[in-house]
């Protein structure tokens, strides 16, 4: 079997002493127990590591947009005044009658 990486979850004594992060090189025969006991992780490769932080990118841009249905809400709670352009769009224009 060829030896694969893993990481490290929790300090443990191997064939050294891990600390939580590091890397440990094994056989995943030999140290399939400590997996399971979640003591070790299949370490992620870089093309995992570059796929991770896209996707958090693109969660990020996601999270801190605002959609046009929420921004006059979003002005509301902000205290912004509303856009003109989110009343075009949505068809609704302030009628002028008091309230």
């Amino acid at each position: 079997m060829a030896k694969r990486e893993f990481k490290v979850l929790r300090p443990h004594l191997g064939d050294k002493m891990y600390d939580k992060g590091d890397t440990r090189v094994a056989e995943e025969a030999q140290v399939r127990h400590l997996i399971k006991a979640g003591v070790l992780s299949e370490a992620i490769t870089e093309e995992a590591k570059a796929k991770e932080a896209a996707d958090k990118a693109a969660a990020d841009a996601k999270a801190n947009s605002v959609p046009d249905t929420k921004a006059p809400l979003l002005a509301t709670l902000t205290g912004e005044a509303p856009k003109a352009d989110a009343d075009a769009k949505t068809g609704k224009a302030e009628s002028g009658a008091a309230k």
